[in-house]
């Protein structure tokens, strides 16, 4: 662990800045999460800012309600209420625009400067998560916005330039979502944060499966594609897409817009006919 993450390993005055923004709107189909906010706010405020530490959040809450964000203090009143109400211009979730906002203010009220030694910056990205966006909500024209990775990057991308510090990385970007530690997002935002926290998929031995997870689907495809041990590569593919759907998508329903298992049944159903049928006659299976 670098020495300004250890305890007694860095100055006395180092200081965190950590930001939570938090995509609380219930969308159909998703579990409710305005209780998990109220119970996480009262959490942050049980620890509350200091001298060395300030908490900033921002809640969305739906089309009909006003976002809010603030600083949090162990002495505020409890609940999303007391957080103070964002002007519209800086409410709008599309591309990012909302995030943008939040960011910025937290930093200038926190009186950041790019560069700073001892001043780290964690940015924590709150609420139901799939299909590699975050924060989906209701905007004023009635349609779902989401934030994707694409759409963050470039948010932090603008921000290194706002504060002219163009590779300046936060130090951790964290996601208190479901389904984000995949490799896809950390090659997307590895330019932007030294390190990324990221919720584990429920996978039991990870570090394993992934392994193996990435020899079956790489080399198999591969198989697939040549006809090469077909009926062993479409079953080892049909496997590995019975674990996707047992434990990660099963929990999110049937459709795919809804993080389900829509997709890689299909997958599941053309690796089992494959199976059985073998393959091709233009297959290398069928020359050997």
């Amino acid at each position: 662990m670098p020495p300004e993450f250890q305890p007694g390993g860095a100055s006395d005055d180092r200081k965190w800045t950590v930001m939570v923004f938090m995509g609380a709107d219930t969308i159909a189909g998703n579990a409710p999460l305005i209780d998990s906010a109220e119970a996480d706010l009262a959490e942050m405020r049980s620890v509350g800012s200091g001298s060395k530490l300030n908490i900033f959040v921002q809640v969305h809450r739906g089309q009909n309600t006003v976002p809010r964000r603030g600083q949090i203090t162990s002495g505020m009143l409890p609940g999303i209420e007391a957080l103070e109400p964002v002007s519209p211009d800086e409410a709008d979730p599309a591309r990012g625009r909302a995030l943008e906002s939040f960011i910025l203010d937290a930093l200038t009220k926190a009186d950041y400067r790019a560069g700073a030694q001892n001043h780290h910056v964690m940015l924590v990205l709150w609420g139901h998560a799939y299909d590699f966006a975050i924060g989906r909500e209701h905007t004023r024209g009635g349609t779902i916005d989401a934030l994707d990775f694409a759409e963050l990057s470039g948010v932090l991308e603008n921000l290194q330039r706002r504060f002219g510090a163009t590779g300046a990385k936060l130090d951790i970007l964290g996601f208190d979502a479901c389904d984000l530690a995949t490799v896809e997002m950390a090659y997307q935002l590895q330019p932007f944060a030294k390190y990324l926290l990221g919720s584990q998929i429920g996978i039991p031995l990870p570090v394993i499966s992934s392994a193996v997870v990435i020899l079956v689907e790489f080399l198999g495809g591969i198989a697939l594609i040549l006809g090469l041990a077909t009926r062993w590569a479409a079953l080892l593919l049909a496997i590995d897409m019975a674990g996707a759907i047992f434990f990660v998508h099963f929990k999110g329903g049937f459709y795919v817009n809804h993080g389900g298992y829509e997709y890689a049944l299909s997958l599941l159903a053309a690796c089992l006919a494959l199976t059985f049928s073998g393959a091709g006659a233009l297959a290398i299976d069928s020359l050997i």
